[in-house]
């Protein structure tokens, strides 16, 4: 049989070694991945093609990538991984104290964003009212010199013809007469008191601040006030991973223990900070499968799938399949992250059907994270795919083969 890929939702090869150190949140997981790794050899003889990776000291950056010689990222990061877990009391308070922290910086930043858009608009109305302003003024100074118009009138000719010549000497001895005295009517009659005080013409109805003030009323003479910039809020390096929990582009994987550690989980992160949760935890939630089904959360399990509670046997992955939950496996291990089939079937003998289990090893995990070029077996889709020599979870069946990205990674040895 072919099938997808494995997905290995928690895993710790990669790294040539078990990654324990606290790792700031803004650590890119994906720069450090070791080459030629033994323990990546080794998980893909169990058929795993993709893991997720981060430290075991909480809170976390967690990276996806593929499991080959050469390890090729998928997204850094995909995850960041807390813990909600020991005294849920103090827990509460330092986790809430965290998340709102980092929520107030997403927030000074979707803000301004908001102004900085509001300011784009605004500062194209401005340009717009400033050029109208300045055509306006233009006119307006073009109306009040109509003689400055720009245009040269060109010197005349000294003799054009067309203008009478200069007087010489001998013309001007001969003065024209003088008109008779009594001709008064060429004489202008000098103003009396009636017709000096009589004030030039007006237009009729306009007053004179009006006409300054025609080409566009009080506020033509003042020019449009420019927008105020906004301030942009100074980046944090610390905090800038929170843009991607808040904006919803990746999930917060929590870490719990037992029923009131999940609980607690999924009203912080989910219910009062409205972040995409998937929790993390084998056991100790079967007495909320209820309140779990109805939050809409994601789950990781392993990597212990079957425990007993009061003398009886409980299958996590099964009681989260019947309440329609979507699910993970993860392995918490390195070379032993080859036996995570095994452990999965495992639960398939004891319930779990076959179709969820393969499932939460392929196709869900991929869709838990948004990782949508791996997961299945269809056209378009990365060539990721596991041989069997049966069916997935039978005691029988063995890895035969195991392909990443169209490349043969592992072949069983078949002896003659």
């Amino acid at each position: 049989m072919i099938v997808p890929g494995f997905i290995d939702l928690g895993t710790s090869v990669g790294w040539g070694g078990a990654v324990s150190e606290r790792l700031p949140l803004q650590t890119k997981l994906g720069d450090y991945l070791a080459m030629d790794d033994e323990q990546v050899a080794a998980a893909r003889r169990g058929g795993i093609t993709t893991g997720l990776l981060g430290s075991s000291s909480l809170p976390s950056p967690v990276v996806a990538f593929k499991l080959l010689d050469r390890p090729r990222v998928l997204q850094d990061p995909v995850a960041f991984r807390f813990e909600v877990g020991g005294n849920l009391t103090q827990a509460e308070a330092s986790v809430r104290r965290t998340l709102q922290t980092g929520k107030a910086y997403h927030e000074s930043w979707v803000k301004y964003e908001i102004e900085w858009a509001a300011y784009q608009t605004q500062l194209k109305e401005y340009e717009a009212e400033l050029a109208k302003f300045e055509a306006a003024k233009k006119a307006r100074e073009a109306a009040a010199n109509p003689g400055n118009s720009g245009a040269t009138q060109p010197d005349a000719p000294a003799n054009s013809g067309s203008t009478p010549p200069k007087p010489t000497a001998s013309t001007t001895e001969v003065a024209p007469p003088k008109p008779p005295a009594s001709n008064a009517e060429a004489v202008p009659p000098k103003p009396t008191a009636s017709t000096a005080e009589t004030p030039a013409a007006q237009p009729t109805g306009t007053k004179p601040e009006a006409v300054a003030n025609q080409d566009g009323g009080a506020g033509a003479t003042d020019p449009p006030t420019k927008p105020k910039e906004p301030v942009k809020p100074r980046v944090q390096e610390a905090l800038e991973p929170y843009r991607l929990l808040y904006r919803q582009e990746i999930p917060a994987i929590v870490e719990v223990a037992d029923a009131l550690s999940t609980t607690l989980a999924l009203r912080l992160f989910q219910d009062e900070f409205k972040l995409r949760t998937i929790v993390s935890g084998g056991a100790g939630f079967e007495s909320i499968m209820g309140e779990i089904a109805k939050s809409g959360a994601k789950f990781i399990t392993g990597p212990g799938l079957v425990g007993t509670v009061a003398g009886q046997a409980v299958n996590y992955p099964q009681l989260l399949a019947q309440q329609r939950v979507p699910f993970g496996f993860q392995s918490k291990s390195g070379a032993n992250s080859a036996g995570l089939a095994y452990v999965v079937g495992f639960a398939v003998h004891q319930g779990l059907a076959d179709r969820d289990a393969l499932n939460g090893l392929t196709t869900s995990a991929a869709e838990m994270f948004g990782l949508s070029t791996i997961g299945q077996l269809t056209p378009g889709q990365d060539a990721d795919l596991v041989v069997l020599s049966g069916p997935p979870f039978d005691p029988g069946s063995r890895v035969l083969a195991v392909m990443i990205d169209g490349q043969w990674v592992y072949k069983r040895e078949v002896k003659p």
